[in-house]
């Protein structure tokens, strides 16, 4: 479990892990650091990845970190190279099977790549959105399939509205050319999460605008293929359903949290679910229990 902590003029990444059958417990604190991402490979080591302020000028940069397993300390890795001059934020870390990790962030007017195999070095920072967009682009997430493909999605404002784009890498292979996907309506759409199943089936979830509220709509790619039509998963009446995050299952099945904010009280958020089994239709979305407050950036 990774989070970001602020006091006084001071933010700090924590870390804490949990032993199967025990207790929280292993508090590790990374001064000057924000806004951390975090996933477990298959032997239980945490990989994280967070924009950090440890060089003596305090200009941020993307660093990442192996935490194994029962805790440990730090292994602080910068992922971005500073070839670009960007203003980073919201990086987002998944793991392959064979333990290449592949981290990706947002910058002023792009998206940004990095990978590293088992035993070497992170690979220079590319740009995933082409060259030719110049609006702003940010929150991206990332997935990878069980054979190591990759699926990006981050929000994108070239039309001059905010919508959701999508890019897939071959295990083998760059980053190919980003497509926008669809949407219910003509309005803005924000704050993408991605999940791949165990068929290769990937999903994406994102909070879109319909005139008074934001719902929580998503769309499915089947292996190979191309995106499905979008369909809403949640409808709220006039609560702003916010922030969305996914996790699928190696046989199909999928849940995805959210934050569901009443306009005229936005420090009374309450954070809802849904399920769905594989080839099934969504759940009616359901309150997680343990009442309302100010809750925000909400992971699986």
């Amino acid at each position: 479990l990774a989070w970001h902590y602020r006091y006084m003029d001071r933010t700090t990444v924590i870390t804490a892990y949990r032993r199967a059958g025990g207790g929280w417990a292993g508090s590790y604190p990374e001064p000057f650091a924000f806004a951390p991402d975090v996933t477990i490979d298959g032997a239980g080591n945490a990989h994280i990845v967070y924009v950090g302020e440890r060089n003596p000028n305090r200009i941020p940069h993307i660093y990442g970190s192996i935490i194994p397993p029962g805790g440990g300390a730090w292994s602080a890795e910068q992922v971005s190279d500073g070839r670009f001059d960007e203003a980073l934020g919201s990086p987002a870390i998944a793991v392959s099977a064979t333990g290449k990790r592949t981290a990706v962030w947002g910058g002023r007017e792009d998206v940004f790549s990095a990978s590293r195999q088992p035993g070497g070095d992170w690979s220079e920072s590319q740009p995933i959105v082409d060259e030719a967009c110049s609006a702003p682009a940010d929150r991206p997430d990332l997935a990878v399939d069980a054979t190591g493909n990759g699926y990006a999605v981050w929000q994108d404002e070239r039309s001059g509205q905010s919508k959701i784009y999508f890019a897939f890498r071959p295990v083998a292979g760059d980053w190919e050319a980003p497509v926008q996907l669809g949407s219910i309506g003509s309005n803005d759409q924000r704050s993408p999460a991605i999940a791949v199943d165990g068929f290769g089936n990937a999903t994406v979830l994102w909070s879109e605008w319909r005139g008074r509220s934001f719902d929580i709509v998503g769309a499915t790619r089947p292996p190979g293929g191309s995106w499905g039509e979008p369909v809403r998963v949640a409808d709220q009446g006039s609560q702003w359903l916010r922030n969305p995050d996914i996790a699928a299952g190696p046989a199909g099945a999928l849940v995805a949290v959210w934050e569901q904010v009443t306009p005229d009280h936005p420090e009374e958020t309450a954070l809802a679910f849904a399920a769905r089994q594989s080839g099934g239709v969504w759940s009616a979305a359901t309150e997680v229990p343990g009442g309302v407050g100010s809750v925000s950036y909400t992971h699986l």
